[in-house]
């Protein structure tokens, strides 16, 4: 067996690729003899009389094994693969003891404790005896660490933490270590090791309470701190081969010891605090030392001299250094090493911006892919690189400590920037550039907090009594060097940033200096000679200039041919570009529209054939340019002249929804699925339209989109479609319904098909809710004679309701009928029905519902609508609604009122709880003091957000110094997060009547917007309600003989304010 599965190994490494095929079928078949794990385990222990190559493809075939046939081999071979096992940890081939390790402890997942109680005494056992420089400390260790990191136990925990943690400090602190490279390597697993026990502590820290409390009170960090800061500031060299392995190993080590420290800093914070200002001057001292081998490996590369090899553990160390930095800054007792020196706040931030230099491998990458520049440089980038993670640790000093990290940047801008002038006009360093663009790159980012406080002045710096000037000499940067970088067309990368700085700054530069650099972004974009750097740079000038509000302060920026130019540029590049490039062409394209003023319908008409529709065809599986097509149409089809796009639009859209044939995913082929999401992103995009023509929609716009959409609608199952299809069938009955009537039975029966087999669903119901709401509220005469089919559909789908947001669908549909006809014949109509197997009338359905889920119902204009109809309902006292009955509050036992028991569910099954029948005339009371109390305007209307935004008073960092928090949640906008989002939930985010946040009725839909409900103040209303009410004296006696004692002192204060 052993010489077979040999062979196979030997045979796996053929440069023959049928013998690697047979050979990798063969072990495959080999596996489930339960021969094949021991044949494997002789061939790693063969020693000598193999090569090393056999003997490590054999352990990695092991650790295979165990991971895919370990539950199915037989006990009696398991026990020998056990037996055997744990001599190999101690191979002096370093890859043989990884793999070993590897599968041995995948194995005691299975069999620890139960049936290998031995393994991890006798991998301490070797952790406590064996020498540094022993291959079995090595293995044993190896072991351990993947055990440990997998997911420690609570009682591998209880177990190890006591024995492992002084043999691992032991371990790190030992003597002459640094001498070695193998010894570094083991010192590294034994600071991995304490690492996963302090993250196991953290994760036990509730389950494990003993063992965890043992771990932290036992063993002091103090020694730990000591041994990392001995590592942090061990001497590293770069001249001979030795050395250098040395220090690949000292920065490995490095590395491992800070992401132990960050553990450290978020489960033992307190422990650490004394330590960090120490750790952090010796963390930046070492980022100091190595930033010249840095800019050595990474600029000048091969010709440097030094051993590529290093690259990589530097890399690493530097992520772990940001990245604790980053952790450390948002501590108290961290927040005075970056802040409270401003020497040294300065010098830390030139080390920041020499690791933010371009290296040369971005260099060649960017200058060749257009994608990769776009995606490496995005403000949101994911993108892993050192130029990012100093970024990002930057911008986290710069929001959380603005005015002193500010003038640092300042100081430090100018400092470097004069460093390299001599070399700008002589060409002595030809890296000089790299330092420069750097700067305007930290300056350009920093750009959101420098231009709030030139903008609103001392104020918005947190008491920064000199503000934005003092900071930084804005017309001096642009004057004396971003002048004369836009001309460098012989170094993109920094003629680019020089254009994008200027974007980032425009809307505090004078106009006729921010059209000068749009100008020269335009020209850069549509010259033929413009190289990627510089045409992706324009792009996002372009981009930026469009987001600034210079716009809305009547700043014309582009105008007449120069506008129409930059439209030729960035649509010309819409054919050519992919992936992220074309997202950014897409946003630059946008902003474009947003410069100037309206189009000619002939550019209306070039941006839906050369941009809309070639991208529908080709991209519609590419979600970010679907969403940019959209936000295209939408900005477009709102301009005078926007009509025209329907013409371009909606007949190959239209054509497209026909064609689909509403086959089941499963069942499509590889075409007919992009032709299916090529129709979801169609019927997008005709809602895009639909919301943003201005109303009335062209002649002859709706027949074919109706048509096609109710067509789509009745064949797919596809939710994509569904979905656009409900939301333009909805968007053209509020903005088309005299097309919809001219089209006779097919349109407005098309649309009441869609209501008659709308499903119970709670997304049906949403969409056929909404729908019914939009058709009662029209006045044409065949709509209103198709209002009791609607309503009696609608409770037919209140019966299946079981959820206040399914109720709240229906019942709104009602209480658009209240306030649009006479009560009596609403009440007339629903006594009328009989719904359900019961027979219950409709009124009776419909109070319950209503009542029992008045207080669940969501979103701003849905609870006003609520509220006035309820008031409408009692104000006009009809008694076959306002006597019925209804529950009111709940009963109380004695029992309960005096805390005595606490009803179990059982028991509430047994005794359900009672409650209080009360009139519905005193229950719609109830539920209108209880919307005064409320204050639905204070508290989700615009009000709301004009309180937010204008009190509040600014509490000084300093006083919270002590609440160890890892995150701010102030915003630069001045708002408080809470209130911030607020803000969102009024006013853009979409949340107030969507329950996904995707209902974005309330800014778009006249119907709601110019509702007199929507526009009235729901306090004002509800306090004349009151007081209409109070005047029926005899009636509210007997209201209030039903109210609890909350609600007398509401209608008292209510009729009082």
């Amino acid at each position: 067996m052993e010489n077979i599965v040999l062979q196979k190994l030997q045979d796996t490494s053929s440069s023959e690729g049928n013998t690697r095929v047979a050979a990798e079928l063969a072990l495959r078949e080999l596996a489930g003899n339960p021969e094949f794990p021991l044949a494997l385990l002789s061939i790693v222990t063969s020693g000598e009389s193999l090569p090393v190559a056999s003997r490590q493809a054999a352990a990695l075939g092991l650790h295979n094994y165990v991971d895919a046939h370990w539950d199915s081999c037989p006990e009696q071979a398991r026990a020998q693969v056990r037996a055997r096992i744990l001599p190999c940890l101690a191979d002096p081939s370093s890859s043989i003891r990884s793999a070993v390790a590897y599968a041995t402890s995948k194995i005691a997942v299975h069999d620890w404790p139960e049936a290998w109680p031995d393994l991890l005494p006798s991998l301490i056992h070797v952790v406590t005896h064996e020498p540094l420089e022993s291959p079995g400390l090595h293995g044993a260790l190896s072991v351990l660490s993947e055990i440990i990191q997998a997911e420690v136990s609570e009682e591998q925990f209880t177990y190890l933490a006591p024995s492992l943690t002084p043999e691992l400090l032991r371990i790190l602190t030992a003597s002459g270590a640094n001498a070695e490279a193998d010894g570094l390597s083991v010192r590294t697993l034994a600071m991995e090791i304490f690492g996963s026990l302090v993250e196991g502590a953290q994760v036990l820290a509730e389950s494990a309470t003993d063992a965890v409390e043992a771990f932290t009170s036992r063993y002091r960090l103090d020694p730990w701190i000591t041994a990392i800061l001995q590592i942090l500031g061990a001497p590293l060299g770069v001249e001979t081969e030795a050395e250098v392995s040395i220090t690949q190993s000292t920065l490995s080590l490095s590395a491992t010891a800070l992401r132990t420290l960050n553990l450290l800093l978020v489960s033992f914070r307190k422990a650490i605090s004394s330590a960090l200002s120490p750790l952090l001057t010796t963390i930046w001292t070492r980022l100091s030392a190595l930033l010249p081998l840095y800019l050595r490996l990474t600029i000048q590369g091969p010709s440097s001299g030094l051993s590529t090899t290093l690259q990589d553990p530097l890399t690493t160390f530097l992520y772990a250094s940001f990245d604790f930095s980053m952790a450390a800054s948002r501590r108290k007792a961290g927040k005075g090493f970056f802040i409270n020196s401003s020497s040294r706040l300065t010098h830390l931030l030139s080390i920041i911006m020499g690791y933010m230099r371009i290296t040369a491998d971005q260099e060649v990458e960017w200058s060749e892919d257009a994608n990769a520049f776009v995606a490496d440089e995005e403000e949101d980038s994911y993108s892993a690189s050192v130029r990012n993670s100093a970024t990002d640790l930057l911008l986290q000093l710069v929001e959380r400590y603005p005015t002193p990290v500010l003038k640092a940047l300042g100081t430090t801008a100018s400092q470097e920037l004069a460093s390299t002038r001599e070399s700008a006009s002589t060409n002595q360093d030809p890296q000089w550039w790299r330092t420069d663009e750097a700067v305007l790159h930290a300056i350009g980012r920093s750009s959101d907090w420098l231009v709030q406080i030139l903008q609103e002045g001392p104020s918005a710096s947190k008491g920064d009594p000199e503000g934005g000037e003092s900071i930084l000499d804005l017309a001096g940067l642009f004057e004396h060097v971003i002048l004369g970088h836009v001309q460098r067309t012989n170094l993109p990368f920094l003629q680019g940033r020089a254009l994008l700085l200027a974007a980032e700054y425009g809307t505090v530069l004078p106009p006729a200096l921010a059209h000068q650099y749009l100008t020269g972004a335009m020209e850069a974009l549509t010259s033929a000679d413009t190289t990627i750097p510089v045409r992706v740079s324009a792009l996002r000038t372009i981009h930026q200039f469009g987001r600034s509000d210079l716009q809305s302060k009547g700043v014309r920026l582009v105008e007449g041919q120069d506008r129409e130019r930059l439209l030729s540029g960035v649509l010309a590049l819409v054919a050519v570009t992919r992936e992220d490039s074309l997202n950014l062409v897409l946003e630059a394209l946008l902003s474009t529209l947003r410069l100037g003023e309206s189009l000619a319908a002939s550019w209306i008409q070039r941006i839906g054939s050369e941009v809309v529709l070639p991208l529908w065809r080709d991209h519609s599986d590419d979600f970010l340019v679907r969403s940019l097509m959209e936000d295209v149409v939408l900005a477009v089809a709102k301009q005078p002249n926007g009509r025209s796009l329907c013409d371009i639009l909606c007949p190959p859209i239209a054509e497209a929804l026909g064609h689909h044939q509403g086959k089941e995913r499963r069942e499509e082929t590889e075409e007919e699925e992009k032709a299916t999401v090529r129709v979801g992103a169609g019927t997008e995009l005709l809602v895009a339209l639909t919301k943003s023509i201005p109303s009335p929609l062209p002649d002859g716009y709706v027949y074919p989109v109706l048509s096609s959409i109710l067509g789509v609608m009745e064949r797919t199952k596809d939710r994509d479609i569904l979905q656009g299809g409900q939301q333009c069938v909805r968007l053209l009955v509020a903005k088309g319904m005299d097309q919809i009537i001219q089209m006779g039975d097919q349109g407005l029966q098309g649309v009441m098909s869609v209501i008659r087999r709308g499903g119970t669903s709670e997304s049906d119901v949403f969409f056929v809710g909404d729908l019914a709401s939009q058709l009662v509220v029209q006045d044409h005469p065949a709509v209103k004679a198709l209002i009791p089919e609607i309503l009696s559909r609608m409770l037919v789908l209140l019966t299946a309701g079981e959820t206040s947001m399914f109720i709240q669908s229906i019942v709104l549909v009602f209480a658009r009928i209240i306030e649009r006809q006479p009560v009596h014949e609403l009440v007339d109509f629903l006594l009328s029905q009989s719904v359900g197997p019961d027979g219950k009338n409709g009124l009776s359905i419909l109070m319950e519902a209503w009542m029992e889920n008045y207080t669940y119902f969501q979103g701003y204009f849905s609870m006003k609508l609520n509220a006035h109809a309820l008031a409408t309902l009692y104000l006009a006292n009809d008694p076959r609604v306002m006597q019925m009955t209804v529950k009111g509050d709940p009963v109380v036992s004695e029992e309960s009122s005096k805390g005595r028991r606490i009803t179990t569910r059982s028991q509430s099954k047994i005794n359900p709880t009672q409650y209080v029948q009360i009139t519905i005339e005193a229950k719609a009371m109830h539920l209108l003091l209880a919307d005064w109390a409320g204050d639905v305007e204070a508290t989700y209307g615009k009000r709301a957000v004009a309180q937010a935004s204008g009190s509040g008073e600014e509490v000084e960092e300093e006083e919270w110094d002590d609440v160890e928090e890892e995150e701010d949640d102030e915003d630069v906008s001045g708002l408080s997060g809470d209130l911030k989002y607020l803000s969102d939930f009024i006013g853009g985010s979409g949340f107030l009547d969507g329950e996904d946040g995707d209902d974005e009725d309330e800014e778009t839909d006249p119907t709601i917007l110019q509702d007199p409900i929507y526009q009235a103040d729901l306090q004002v209303f509800l306090k004349e309600f009151f007081q209409q009410a109070s005047q029926q004296t005899e009636r509210i006696q007997q209201v209030s003989s039903q109210l609890n004692q909350e609600d007398i002192a509401f209608l008292t204060k209510a009729l009082s304010a």
